[in-house]
């Protein structure tokens, strides 16, 4: 008989100890799984709001940079004659510019760029905004 008995116990029969997980152990690690999910979730939803913000950035800094190089890159009495201000569009973005001939070797460039961009809420927070203005002041050489 005894014999019978240490193999029900070993068959996995009554009384028998096997090993895994009881329910405590398997509600707490879904909730820790949770809360790493959520955490993830939310650095995600930071991080895509990152990205979003630079893109436009990066396009604001294109556009200025294109007036500019087009500016620079003109002759001096266009700068003081036709050039002298402008409006352009490129992209969503509105760029006006205005030269202003200080002396005979140097003038001043003001451009101001107008579209989305960094703006501020309600409680100051940082966020994507229709119509943001930047003013740029380059010098040019003659």
């Amino acid at each position: 008989m005894t014999n019978r008995k240490q193999t029900a116990v070993a068959d996995g029969g009554p009384g028998s100890r096997q090993g895994g997980f009881t329910m405590v152990e398997v509600v707490i690690a879904i909730v820790i799984l949770a809360f790493g999910l959520m955490g993830m979730a939310g650095a995600t939803a930071v991080l895509v709001r990152q990205i979003t913000l630079s893109d436009v950035a990066t396009k604001r800094n294109a556009a200025q940079q294109s007036v500019i190089e087009r500016l620079r890159a003109a002759d001096w009495e266009n700068l003081s004659t036709t050039l002298k201000t402008g409006t352009e569009t490129i992209g969503p973005f509105e760029v006006t510019w205005e030269v202003t001939i200080s002396s005979n070797q140097w003038g001043v460039l003001e451009v101001i760029t107008t579209g989305p961009g960094l703006g501020r809420a309600a409680g100051g927070f940082p966020m994507l905004t229709p119509t943001v203005s930047d003013t740029f002041t380059y010098r040019i050489l003659r």
